[in-house]
């Protein structure tokens, strides 16, 4: 297995015996061009019924049913607002609460309302998406089978892994109407 501390303790030392020497910083960051710039979001997506989180207690707010709306317009006003255009949006998980996408039939549905109808802003409508499924997108607050758009327990470990399967492949293998922004070809990447 690969120690990572012992390179961050050797790159933090040689930092602070550095800054002891009286260096001082070659560059302001808040006045540097940067070449590259990304977005990163996760446990974005929002339900089939109304909200996206708070349904379950006694309270409920507009908060609730607006927040994908207003994160996706300020990350659409940032993207024209800043010097370099985002090249991507890394997406982290939890694209679709409570349990993911739970049918082929109804996939299509889902990304046009959570996904293609939210994130349409001029600046950001054809940035493309490097995802990965989150614990919801499996099915993290029911059952991974489905019958059906429903939920269903999985009868076999059989059908665990189709269902499993399923969850990754009903996302993977969706095509954007906006240059095909949607990427999820993997479980992880490696950079």
């Amino acid at each position: 297995m690969l120690n990572c501390k012992v390179p961050i303790q050797s790159t933090l030392l040689l930092a602070l015996l550095g800054a002891t020497q009286g260096e001082t910083a070659t560059s302001d960051p808040a006045s540097a061009t940067y070449s590259l710039s990304a977005f990163a979001i996760g446990d974005w997506g929002t339900t089939v019924t109304k909200g996206s989180c708070c349904s379950r207690s006694a309270t409920y707010n507009n908060y609730d049913i607006n927040a994908e709306d207003v994160v996706a317009n300020l990350m659409d006003i940032q993207a024209g607002k800043v010097g370099v255009k985002p090249k991507v949006i890394i997406g982290h998980g939890d694209n679709f609460y409570w349990t993911g996408i739970n049918s082929l039939e109804g996939r299509d549905s889902r990304f046009a309302t959570t996904f293609e109808e939210k994130f349409n802003g001029n600046n950001i409508k054809t940035i493309p998406w490097v995802n990965v499924l989150g614990n919801h997108d499996y099915g993290g607050a029911s059952y991974v089978c489905n019958q059906g758009d429903n939920n269903a327990k999985c009868e076999s470990t059989d059908a665990l892994l189709q269902g499993l399967d399923n969850k990754f492949k009903w996302q993977s293998e969706y095509t954007s109407p906006n240059d095909n922004r949607w990427n999820l070809d993997d479980h992880f990447y490696v950079h």
